[in-house]
Protein backbone atom coordinates (compact mmCIF):
# COMPACT_ATOMS: atom_id res chain seq x y z
CA UNK A 1 0.00 0.00 0.00
CA UNK A 2 1.14 3.38 -0.97
CA UNK A 3 2.01 5.95 1.60
CA UNK A 4 0.01 9.59 2.02
CA UNK A 5 2.05 12.24 1.84
CA UNK A 6 1.09 12.99 5.57
CA UNK A 7 1.65 9.30 6.15
CA UNK A 8 5.61 9.77 5.20
CA UNK A 9 6.03 13.55 7.24
CA UNK A 10 4.79 11.63 10.20
CA UNK A 11 7.35 8.77 9.84
CA UNK A 12 10.40 11.44 9.15
CA UNK A 13 9.13 13.05 12.27
CA UNK A 14 9.30 9.61 14.30
CA UNK A 15 12.58 8.77 12.86
CA UNK A 16 13.71 11.64 14.18
CA UNK A 17 12.84 11.39 17.51
CA UNK A 18 14.28 7.81 17.14
CA UNK A 19 17.73 9.09 15.88
CA UNK A 20 18.10 11.34 18.80
CA UNK A 21 17.27 8.60 21.30
CA UNK A 22 19.15 6.01 19.86
CA UNK A 23 15.94 3.94 19.34
CA UNK A 24 15.01 1.79 16.55
CA UNK A 25 12.03 2.63 14.15
CA UNK A 26 9.31 -0.49 13.12
CA UNK A 27 6.35 -0.84 11.18
CA UNK A 28 3.17 -1.67 13.32
CA UNK A 29 3.14 -5.32 11.69
CA UNK A 30 6.55 -6.06 12.58
CA UNK A 31 6.06 -4.30 16.35
CA UNK A 32 3.32 -6.15 16.73
CA UNK A 33 5.11 -9.99 15.86
CA UNK A 34 8.02 -8.77 18.53
CA UNK A 35 5.94 -7.96 20.99
CA UNK A 36 3.98 -11.43 20.64
CA UNK A 37 7.54 -13.48 21.88
CA UNK A 38 6.89 -12.17 25.11
CA UNK A 39 4.44 -13.73 27.76
CA UNK A 40 4.48 -14.53 31.24
CA UNK A 41 5.90 -17.77 32.35
CA UNK A 42 3.77 -19.74 35.24
CA UNK A 43 5.83 -20.63 38.11
CA UNK A 44 5.05 -23.17 40.79
CA UNK A 45 4.46 -21.22 44.13
CA UNK A 46 6.58 -21.76 46.96
CA UNK A 47 7.10 -20.36 50.45
CA UNK A 48 9.94 -17.84 50.11
CA UNK A 49 10.08 -17.56 53.76
CA UNK A 50 8.27 -18.72 57.02
CA UNK A 51 8.94 -16.54 60.38
CA UNK A 52 8.13 -13.82 62.22
CA UNK A 53 7.27 -10.29 60.52
CA UNK A 54 8.32 -8.49 64.02
CA UNK A 55 6.80 -4.79 64.55
CA UNK A 56 8.27 -3.86 68.12
CA UNK A 57 9.35 -6.16 70.88
CA UNK A 58 5.97 -7.09 71.89
CA UNK A 59 4.41 -7.36 68.55
CA UNK A 60 5.50 -10.34 66.45
CA UNK A 61 3.37 -11.76 64.06
CA UNK A 62 3.64 -15.47 62.02
CA UNK A 63 3.82 -14.51 58.31
CA UNK A 64 4.71 -16.65 55.37
CA UNK A 65 6.47 -15.00 51.95
CA UNK A 66 5.69 -15.87 48.64
CA UNK A 67 7.41 -14.04 45.58
CA UNK A 68 5.00 -11.95 43.28
CA UNK A 69 7.20 -10.92 40.18
CA UNK A 70 10.80 -11.29 39.81
CA UNK A 71 13.35 -9.32 37.02
CA UNK A 72 14.04 -11.88 34.47
CA UNK A 73 18.05 -11.33 32.94
CA UNK A 74 18.60 -12.06 29.44
CA UNK A 75 20.48 -15.24 28.74
CA UNK A 76 24.69 -14.75 29.08
CA UNK A 77 26.34 -15.60 26.22
CA UNK A 78 28.21 -18.60 25.79
CA UNK A 79 31.71 -19.05 24.48
CA UNK A 80 31.54 -20.71 20.76
CA UNK A 81 34.44 -22.32 19.22
CA UNK A 82 35.27 -21.25 15.65
CA UNK A 83 36.45 -24.01 14.15
CA UNK A 84 33.67 -26.24 15.30
CA UNK A 85 31.57 -23.32 13.69
CA UNK A 86 34.23 -23.85 10.19
CA UNK A 87 33.65 -27.41 10.20
CA UNK A 88 30.76 -29.32 8.76
CA UNK A 89 27.47 -30.25 9.75
CA UNK A 90 28.40 -34.04 9.97
CA UNK A 91 30.87 -33.71 12.60
CA UNK A 92 29.87 -30.81 14.39
CA UNK A 93 28.75 -32.05 16.88
CA UNK A 94 28.13 -28.50 19.06
CA UNK A 95 29.72 -25.26 18.81
CA UNK A 96 29.52 -24.36 22.71
CA UNK A 97 32.78 -24.24 24.51
CA UNK A 98 33.49 -26.55 27.75
CA UNK A 99 35.71 -25.61 30.35
CA UNK A 100 37.64 -28.02 32.30
CA UNK A 101 39.80 -27.14 35.02
CA UNK A 102 42.39 -28.86 36.65
CA UNK A 103 43.86 -28.55 39.97
CA UNK A 104 47.90 -29.52 40.00
CA UNK A 105 50.49 -29.77 42.93
CA UNK A 106 53.68 -27.04 41.22
CA UNK A 107 55.73 -28.44 44.30
CA UNK A 108 54.98 -32.63 44.00
CA UNK A 109 57.25 -32.36 40.42
CA UNK A 110 61.25 -33.47 40.57
CA UNK A 111 62.56 -30.57 38.49
CA UNK A 112 60.83 -27.77 35.79
CA UNK A 113 60.25 -30.69 33.10
CA UNK A 114 58.57 -32.94 35.40
CA UNK A 115 55.01 -33.97 34.62
CA UNK A 116 52.52 -32.00 36.95
CA UNK A 117 50.13 -34.64 38.78
CA UNK A 118 46.61 -33.86 39.55
CA UNK A 119 45.01 -33.02 43.00
CA UNK A 120 42.22 -35.08 43.73
CA UNK A 121 38.97 -32.94 45.17
CA UNK A 122 39.08 -34.39 48.85
CA UNK A 123 42.86 -33.45 49.19
CA UNK A 124 42.09 -29.48 48.19
CA UNK A 125 41.37 -27.05 50.63
CA UNK A 126 40.19 -23.62 50.21
CA UNK A 127 43.02 -20.54 50.89
CA UNK A 128 42.72 -16.73 51.69
CA UNK A 129 45.30 -14.39 51.27
CA UNK A 130 46.22 -13.32 54.02
CA UNK A 131 49.35 -10.92 53.30
CA UNK A 132 52.37 -13.01 51.46
CA UNK A 133 50.97 -15.76 52.67
CA UNK A 134 47.94 -17.96 51.79
CA UNK A 135 45.91 -19.54 55.12
CA UNK A 136 44.27 -22.62 54.14
CA UNK A 137 40.50 -22.47 55.46
CA UNK A 138 38.47 -25.91 55.21
CA UNK A 139 34.40 -26.45 55.22
CA UNK A 140 34.67 -27.63 58.70
CA UNK A 141 36.33 -23.82 59.50
CA UNK A 142 33.81 -22.09 57.30
CA UNK A 143 30.43 -24.28 58.77
CA UNK A 144 32.17 -23.15 62.52
CA UNK A 145 32.23 -19.34 61.80
CA UNK A 146 29.45 -19.07 59.74
CA UNK A 147 26.57 -17.22 61.70
CA UNK A 148 23.79 -18.39 61.99
CA UNK A 149 20.47 -16.19 62.26
CA UNK A 150 16.73 -16.63 62.30
CA UNK A 151 14.20 -15.75 59.31
CA UNK A 152 12.41 -12.93 60.13
CA UNK A 153 11.16 -9.54 58.47
CA UNK A 154 11.58 -6.60 60.89
CA UNK A 155 9.84 -2.95 60.71
CA UNK A 156 13.12 -0.73 60.80
CA UNK A 157 11.33 2.78 60.63
CA UNK A 158 7.85 4.36 58.76
CA UNK A 159 8.41 6.73 56.48
CA UNK A 160 5.28 8.52 54.35
CA UNK A 161 4.37 7.60 51.59
CA UNK A 162 5.37 10.55 49.17
CA UNK A 163 9.30 10.71 50.45
CA UNK A 164 9.97 7.45 49.08
CA UNK A 165 11.29 7.73 45.00
CA UNK A 166 8.99 5.20 42.84
CA UNK A 167 12.40 3.76 41.46
CA UNK A 168 12.93 2.43 44.74
CA UNK A 169 10.07 -0.37 44.04
CA UNK A 170 11.47 -1.43 40.86
CA UNK A 171 13.13 -4.68 42.30
CA UNK A 172 11.63 -7.87 42.93
CA UNK A 173 7.70 -8.08 44.72
CA UNK A 174 7.30 -10.69 47.36
CA UNK A 175 3.66 -11.01 49.05
CA UNK A 176 3.38 -11.42 53.04
CA UNK A 177 0.38 -13.04 54.24
CA UNK A 178 -0.81 -15.08 57.40
CA UNK A 179 -0.32 -18.51 57.83
CA UNK A 180 -3.05 -20.48 56.34
CA UNK A 181 -5.75 -21.17 59.45
CA UNK A 182 -4.19 -18.77 61.92
CA UNK A 183 -7.42 -16.57 62.52
CA UNK A 184 -5.11 -13.91 64.92
CA UNK A 185 -2.18 -13.95 62.93
CA UNK A 186 -4.38 -12.83 59.73
CA UNK A 187 -6.10 -10.04 61.86
CA UNK A 188 -3.16 -8.67 63.13
CA UNK A 189 -1.57 -8.22 59.64
CA UNK A 190 -4.82 -7.20 58.14
CA UNK A 191 -5.34 -4.16 60.98
CA UNK A 192 -1.41 -3.28 60.75
CA UNK A 193 -2.15 -3.48 57.15
CA UNK A 194 -4.93 -0.94 57.14
CA UNK A 195 -3.72 1.09 59.69
CA UNK A 196 -0.78 1.97 57.47
CA UNK A 197 -2.80 2.67 54.39
CA UNK A 198 -4.95 5.29 56.66
CA UNK A 199 -2.00 7.17 57.91
CA UNK A 200 -0.42 6.91 54.48
CA UNK A 201 3.14 5.43 55.92
CA UNK A 202 5.08 3.30 54.14
CA UNK A 203 7.40 0.86 56.67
Amino acid sequence: KRKTISANHNEKIMRKFADKVCGVVFAGNEALQLLSHFKTRSVRQVTKMRGIFEISDDIKIPVWSYGKTMPMSLPSLKKASVLAMEASEDVRESCAVKMDRAYVNKLAADDDEGELEGVDPENRVKAHTYGKDQIPFSEHDEKALKQRTDKCIKVLAFLDKDKIPRHYSMAGVDIIVAPPGDDEAGLALSAFIHACFETELAR
